[in-house]
């Protein structure tokens, strides 16, 4: 410690005198033998500098009754801020030769040494005695200063001016001196006197309320109107406020008072949602709490409060209590409800419009081979070789049935007869297998898609999710998290900031009921571990906290540049991690009533899988044919009576040759095995190689 306080100027004035009699020093040197005004064992070079003797000489003595009065003020000064042992050396290093000569003499016999400082100290300590900026001047026998006192500034760099407090070596010499009683605690020597910056009677404490970090007493019941609500310690209901950041703040004040004895009294002010302090990067200012600190209007800044550079270089922040992940919230899979119809979005719409033309086109030309080749159905049964039945095999209703049927790989009840036909039907075939296999690989994804963000693990998995709309919080910790980064991180703001919609909300709950609302699930919100927890255990119970981490934040306590409370609180939160308060304090749990149930086994197992709303499409599908059937058949049934009314009974399969609806008798003897006979019996003049 240097020249402070009152003596400060007399010790800057003396302390040029202390420099040349220490210069001077050497003349004080003799030999046993031969006094000299030099230094023994050195002899001054041709540079004027001192040099070491070769010759053998004897150990100097210091002869102290040489010192002058003034040398004597001088060295009394000097060691009103050190102790007397540390000077005879100090005062010997001050000068070139000095230093060289005591690094000679520390090489001598340890004891003739001591003998001689012993000299000095018994004569020093003869010459001191008055009172300094320090305390009384006064050293033991052992030659150890006693009875001093040391402030102890706070500060920034350079500007380190605010008193804190101080350190007395013997606190009833201190109260003897200042008539004062000691204002520490007994038994402890370091005063630490309590900072006030804003307001001279209390700290004041700025927070800005987010569940479950700090939130106001009966905040759960407002928000979701519930009464009677029960607390882990009953102790907190007559508490103001609750959270984290309110059971840390106790915490700190039991030890600022308990173990480091200094007086911690605080003021909770609370601020708005959001306004933790944001930069205008136009005017270089900020707002919210950080503006409040820099303005000196508060002394400490709690809750989630997240600890970025920005935010570093205009306030001070304590050590991290806490470090967390950002995760993101979804609509739970077992709960998103799909467009009834997804089942068609494997195929655009351009590509289910050119397979419906296809079909018809296929269906007609089909009709077409079937009418006119020479070898099919019709054209046999022209020629006596097939029956009339045969003949309407690829009539208009066949041929639509017979490209259906082989395309969703069903049998028809007759092939072709014609290689034309049959080489169309092939390619129809391989035609119908792509597209069934393209549309059966992309219906999964189709149907999954609300089961994507479950995989999200990273950040690189959330940029290339192109599916969900990831939104955040305005100002929210997330939200500054990813504003003052760099790299992948702000790729992820700059995605919110640029969508075609507005993702970013005001305040959580609004987030979360987007979240619930969005039935299709496609809205995801970002956010801090806890918060996305704390809202997603609230009624009713459909989120779903999915990433493993989204980039780490640090929480940690604010202070104003410079202020000393920063490295007082630093400590006590780190007195707290080691005990296991904090690990305690996280562990608590709000509002235990409003909390959802733990899932079952069957619904964690089962997030992945497919629900009765991802296949409602199918089930809609389905019950249109039940219904197109019955409707069908009504119609069948309609038509029957109307015809008996009049006559006749119509058929809806129609035969060549057929009269008003009833079945023409054959016209030659070839007939089918339909009408009971066997076709070899009925035409035995046809040989039976013709019927193969």
């Amino acid at each position: 410690m240097g020249c402070t306080h009152a003596g400060r100027r007399e010790c800057l004035a003396l302390w040029p005198k202390a420099r040349i009699h220490a210069r001077h020093l050497e003349r004080f040197w003799s030999t046993s033998d031969q006094p000299t005004s030099d230094p023994p064992g050195f002899v001054y070079d041709n540079k004027g500098d001192m040099a070491r003797d070769p010759r053998p000489q004897k150990a100097p003595y210091l002869q102290p009754e040489k010192l002058s009065s003034s040398l004597s003020r001088t060295l009394a000064t000097v060691y009103s801020v050190s102790s007397a042992r540390s000077f005879a050396y100090t005062v010997a290093l001050t000068n070139t030769s000095a230093r060289k000569l005591t690094s000679e003499l520390i090489l001598k016999d340890e004891t003739e040494k001591r003998g001689k400082v012993k000299i000095l100290l018994s004569h020093v300590r003869s010459l001191i005695s008055f009172r300094g900026a320090s305390g009384d001047v006064s050293f033991n026998d052992a030659g150890d200063r006693v009875n001093y006192t040391i402030n102890i500034y706070s500060g920034k760099d350079k500007f380190a001016q605010n008193l804190a407090g101080f350190f007395t070596q013997d606190i009833k010499s201190w109260q003897e001196a200042n008539g004062e009683t000691w204002p520490g605690k007994p038994g402890k020597r370091t005063y630490i006197q309590p900072f006030r910056q804003s307001d001279a009677r209390v700290i004041k404490v700025l927070a800005v309320p987010e569940p479950p970090f700090f939130m106001q007493k009966g905040w759960e019941q407002v928000r979701y109107r519930k009464e009677n609500i029960k607390y882990d310690n009953a102790d907190r209901n007559d508490e103001p406020y609750e959270g984290y950041a309110w059971e840390l703040i106790k915490d700190v004040k039991k030890v600022f008072e308990e173990e480091m004895g200094i007086d911690f009294n605080f003021e909770i002010t609370l601020m708005s949602r959001g306004q933790y302090g944001s930069l205008d990067l136009s005017t270089g200012e900020w707002d919210g709490m950080i503006r409040e600190l820099i303005d000196g209007d508060a002394d400490v800044a709690i809750g989630s409060l997240t600890k970025v550079g920005a935010r570093e270089d205009a306030i001070d922040f304590t050590g991290t209590w806490y470090k967390s992940q950002l995760k993101v919230a979804i609509l739970h899979p077992s709960w998103t409800f799909e467009y009834p119809f997804s089942l068609v979005f494997p195929l655009h719409v351009t590509a289910w419009a050119a397979l419906v033309a296809l079909f018809v086109i296929i269906s007609s030309m089909v009709f077409f081979l079937g009418y006119f080749s020479p070898y099919e159905y019709r054209r046999l049964a022209e020629r006596g070789e097939a029956t009339e039945e045969e003949a309407g095999t690829f009539s208009i209703g066949e041929s639509i049935f017979y490209c259906l049927s082989t395309g969703f790989w069903q049998s028809f009840h007759r092939s072709p007869k014609s290689w034309s036909l049959r080489l169309l039907s092939m390619f129809w075939f391989w035609f119908c297998i792509c597209t069934i296999f393209l549309y059966a690989w992309n219906v999964n994804s189709v149907f999954k898609f609300s089961k994507t963000a479950i995989k999200i693990k990273d950040v690189h998995d959330l940029l290339f999710n192109d599916i969900h709309e990831f939104g955040a919080v305005r100002n929210s910790p997330s939200y500054d998290f990813y504003r003052f980064n760099k790299g992948q991180y702000r790729m992820v703001f700059d995605r919110i900031l640029n969508s075609d919609r507005n993702l970013l909300e005001d305040r959580i709950e609004e987030a979360i009921y987007r979240v619930r609302r969005q039935w299709d699930g496609r809205y995801a919100v970002l956010g801090e571990e806890r918060i996305l927890s704390y809202a997603a255990d609230r009624k009713p119970c459909r989120l779903f906290i999915s990433g493993k981490t989204l980039g780490k934040i640090s929480f940690s306590f604010a202070t104003p540049s410079g202020s000393p409370l920063r490295d007082q609180l630093s400590y006590a939160l780190k007195v707290l991690k080691k005990r296991g308060n904090i690990t305690r304090i996280l562990d608590m749990k709000f509002s235990n009533s409003l909390k959802c149930a733990r899932d079952t086994l069957w619904e964690t197992e089962t997030k992945k899988s497919f629900t009765v709303h991802d296949l409602q499409g199918m089930y809609y599908l389905i019950f249109c044919g039940m219904g197109g059937s019955v409707i069908v058949m009504i119609l069948e049934w309609l038509l029957y009576v109307l015809a008996i009314d009049k006559g006749a009974r119509p058929t809806f399969v129609g035969r060549r040759g057929d009269q008003g609806g009833h079945r023409a008798p054959p016209q030659n003897k070839m007939t089918t095995d339909f009408y009971g006979q066997d076709p070899k019996d009925a035409a035995p003049d046809k040989g039976a190689t013709d019927w193969i």
